[in-house]
């Protein structure tokens, strides 16, 4: 699963490369010098939203900030669930001992390689990006069948691969439980894609982005037991941006 992520990670890359020498469009138009948008991304292990922020280096070329929010799973995640003996069991993802989400902030440069026409339609743009990211593992809590006493009961305990297994899971715990636990994974991260921005007015940002994701770690992420753990995770995405530009 990781090599053939990594070869269409490559794939998109080179094509990205080889775009780039195609000459942007000579009509210029306005050109304003600030812009800012907020986006929604989903990507093959989990999803996020964030903010970008720039200014124009030149007529084809902006250096952009980015600051986001992603979560992350592992690939080995699967949703199971004891519904069929109790109804109001919740699911939950056998092994799991931390959810993990990352911070990331960035600063990368985006070039226009064909320019939208004054009528509107599609403009084109290569973008990439790198920086700092800070990973949060969050522990996995879960509901556990209890029979030291008279009566069938549950009790919420951190997830323990030694301990709890599949006859004695009742479903996942709150969401929230464990924030008090966090551990920090400092990192860094990549961003490479193509940004599709769509129509008339000059002013307003309505684009779709999609390109390739890395985030690195100094150590592996424990967020699955019964399988390896990594450090280095290469996602596709896309994205959808909502902004201004101004001058």
């Amino acid at each position: 699963m990781f090599k053939r992520s990594f070869f269409v990670c490559f794939a998109i890359l080179l094509s990205g490369i080889l775009y780039a020498q195609l000459p942007a469009s000579n009509e210029t138009g306005v050109l304003l010098k600030y812009e800012s948008s907020f986006y929604g991304q989903i990507h093959t292990r989990g999803w996020g939203f964030g903010y970008r922020t720039g200014y124009n280096m030149s007529a084809a070329k902006k250096r952009m900030f980015d600051f986001s929010f992603y979560t992350l799973k592992h690939p080995k995640e699967i949703k199971m669930s004891n519904s069929l003996l109790f109804a109001d069991a919740k699911s939950y993802v056998y092994g799991k001992m931390n959810s993990f989400m990352l911070l990331q902030a960035s600063v990368g440069t985006q070039k226009i390689l064909n320019e939208k026409p004054y009528w509107g339609g599609i403009e084109i743009r290569r973008f990439f990006s790198f920086g700092l990211t800070a990973g949060f593992a969050k522990p996995v809590y879960l509901y556990i069948f209890d029979v030291s006493g008279t009566f069938l009961s549950t009790t919420l305990e951190k997830y323990n691969p030694e301990e709890h297994f599949y006859d004695n899971i009742f479903g996942r715990g709150p969401f929230l439980k464990g924030f008090g636990e966090l551990k920090v994974y400092p990192g860094i991260n990549m961003k490479a894609g193509f940004n599709f921005e769509h129509g008339v007015e000059k002013g307003n940002i309505k684009a779709l982005e999609t390109g390739i994701m890395v985030n690195a770690f100094l150590k592996k992420i424990p967020i699955m037991s019964f399988t390896n753990n990594f450090q280095i995770f290469c996602t596709l995405y896309l994205s959808y941006h909502f902004g201004n530009r101004t001058n």
